[in-house]
């Protein structure tokens, strides 16, 4: 039996496995703080989806421009 990864333990992966790769760096998806996703739920007026969050406090986003998203224009 294959056990289950949570969604926050496959980002961290993910994320491990495009650092390893050079993509991007470790500055570039630092993690968000519960506190700041919660200003952002606040300036929002919405809580954001649970997968999202997990996103954001893994990743914090990732960057905009240069490594990964570099490659996808």
């Amino acid at each position: 039996m294959v056990a289950q990864l949570t969604v926050g333990q496959r980002l961290e992966r993910w994320r491990g496995e495009l650092v390893k790769a050079g993509l991007i760096t470790t500055t570039d998806a630092v993690p968000a703080q519960q506190d700041q996703v919660a200003a952002l739920e606040q300036r929002l007026g919405r809580t954001l989806p649970p997968t999202y969050r997990d996103f954001l406090e893994v990743c914090g986003g990732m960057p905009v421009t240069g490594g990964l998203t570099a490659g996808l224009r």
